[in-house]
């Protein structure tokens, strides 16, 4: 299998660290060189150290410092190798600021950062209710999910009396911009494949596993 990078799109809740563990070990019993990113290693890896500190003081990183920390992590992998990210590059960067202000260089920032694994990129769109995520993710992940979660709908402006429609409310907004990131990682030319999460862990790993073996069939 040639160099492969594999993200995730979806709403909070809906599964997407769960796929991204079950496609990382099914590749490595398969013998493939994998390593799995996830979201909260942004602001641990040292590729992405000028990343993080723009996260956590709010003067955000710039296009290109998100491309170099993108190449410093890629460069790494072995080249048959395949990178996990239960989070993707559209999403970490489609609502700041220098993204919102200029589509045409958000797009062309995702089509830079795809052309560094000459366009082998894969995105999953997990899809299903906002509403189920939500319910599921508090029921696996427990208080400190619900704590996260409701710490970041409270800062976007949500006010309702239950903490889960709190974080449902904010869910859904979130959502909408969602689906702005896939359409912007389409027009960048990354392969977008659609994963319906209602069903069982195992079949939803099922078919991302079939994507990736049909994509590996025709990249041979």
């Amino acid at each position: 299998m040639p160099k492969l990078w594999i993200t995730m799109a979806g709403p909070a809740g809906i599964g997407k660290s769960t796929l991204a563990d079950g496609i990382t070990g099914d590749l490595w019993r398969q013998g493939s060189p994998v390593e799995a990113f996830g979201e909260e290693e942004l602001f641990t890896r040292a590729e992405f150290a000028v990343v993080a500190e723009g996260f956590r003081t709010g003067h955000y990183a710039g296009a290109s410092q998100f491309e170099d920390a993108y190449g410093a992590w890629l460069a790494k992998l072995p080249d048959e190798g395949v990178g996990v990210m239960d989070w993707s590059p559209a999403g970490m960067v489609g609502d700041l600021p220098w993204a919102l202000a200029d589509r045409p260089g958000y797009v062309s920032h995702l089509r830079t950062v795809a052309a560094m694994v000459r366009q082998r990129v894969i995105m999953f769109e997990l899809k299903g209710p906002v509403g189920l995520a939500v319910e599921r993710a508090a029921a696996e992940r427990g208080e400190d999910w619900l704590v996260r979660y409701d710490k970041v709908a409270r800062a976007a402006g949500h006010r309702q009396p239950e903490r889960l429609a709190r974080i449902g409310a904010w869910a859904e907004r979130h959502g909408v911009a969602t689906a702005g990131e896939i359409q912007a990682a389409r027009e960048a030319g990354w392969s977008v494949h659609a994963i319906d999460a209602t069903r069982s862990p195992a079949e939803v790993r099922a078919q991302a596993i079939g994507v990736i073996e049909a994509w590996s069939e025709d990249h041979q």
